[in-house]
């Protein structure tokens, strides 16, 4: 699988759980009601990276999804929906206008491309200590005294720390990654320790790693203490997790850095270039570093696939 090394510790744990194969199509089960029965096989993990139109800088929304579903009243028949998720660790009273820019950034990549405006479902994880109490409707946005206007655009938002532990998710990879952000924010409801994190990951899952990544940078757990609660908690394959781990954090800053080098050089980079950064293998890394001292271009570090 390749390295997931996005803005933040929370998006790199979100992307990381959903490019494994089955897993997304349990959680949409899980949290989009309106989808259970519908999915036609497993959803597919897309770009998130837009450009913003008005201030051409590069926008990037958590997780999207494009999953086939079966129209209602034709078995037969099948379409395409596009799932949306952001997540929050901290209250955030435009989360929605936020949401709402992406949706825009959705619908005029379609455009541009001259494909039909695919249905955009948006749903929102809260994982924060305070209660969540920001607006999930477009019209209460703009405060009291909007109910008419029609501006009636919702946003299913999800606390996961007002759901029992061990009802995150069915999948229990899943419900491994949720713990950990829950425990990161102090958000659950019974207190928790790291080796209650690290006991929550099924064994042989895999995405154990990029758990104990998140841990260590949003978490601020140190090496040691990670390495400690592996080797107690599991001893058989705690070794393989934390080699896998430190690597993966190796390969993240060997990506921050080919970035800053490339936007030094040739100024802010476009979105397709972030993206092959963010799923980039280390030795891919390595080679694009090695490339940008003497590069006139961007198509001399990355081929003519390059924009520019």
């Amino acid at each position: 699988m390749p390295n997931l090394n996005t803005n933040t510790p929370h998006d790199a744990l979100l992307k990381s759980l959903f490019a494994v194969g089955g897993r997304a199509l349990g959680f949409l089960h899980d949290y989009i009601p309106a989808l259970r029965g519908r999915v036609q096989g497993e959803p597919e993990l897309i770009n998130t990276a837009f450009t913003d139109d008005e201030s051409l800088r590069e926008i990037q929304c958590d997780c999207l999804f494009k999953a086939r579903i079966r129209c209602d009243g034709h078995a037969a028949r099948s379409g395409f929906v596009i799932v949306l998720i952001e997540h929050k660790s901290k209250r955030a009273r435009h989360a929605l206008l936020q949401i709402l820019k992406y949706i825009t950034a959705i619908a005029g990549r379609a455009a541009a491309a001259g494909k039909p405006i695919p249905p955009v479902i948006p749903l929102l994880l809260y994982h924060g200590r305070q209660k969540w109490d920001m607006p999930e409707r477009l019209d209460l946005s703009f405060g009291e005294g909007a109910d008419n206007l029609g501006l009636n655009l919702r946003v299913a938002a999800v606390n996961l720390g007002e759901l029992p532990s061990d009802r995150l998710a069915k999948d229990p990879h899943t419900q491994a990654a949720f713990y950990a952000m829950l425990h990161v924010s102090g958000a659950l409801k019974t207190p928790s320790t790291l080796e209650d994190v690290v006991r929550m990951v099924p064994d042989q899952s895999p995405i154990a790693d990029q758990i104990m990544v998140y841990l260590m940078s949003a978490g601020q757990y140190s090496e040691n203490a990670v390495h400690s609660a592996l080797t107690k908690i599991k001893p058989n394959e705690g070794a393989q997790i934390m080699h896998a781990s430190v690597a993966k954090i190796a390969a993240q800053g060997e990506a921050k850095m080919v970035s800053i080098l490339l936007q030094q050089k040739f100024g802010p980079l476009p979105p397709d270039i972030r993206q092959r950064l963010t799923e980039a293998t280390t030795d891919e890394l390595e080679t694009w570093g090695a490339k940008v001292l003497h590069a006139k271009s961007l198509q001399a570090v990355f081929g003519n696939n390059a924009r520019r």
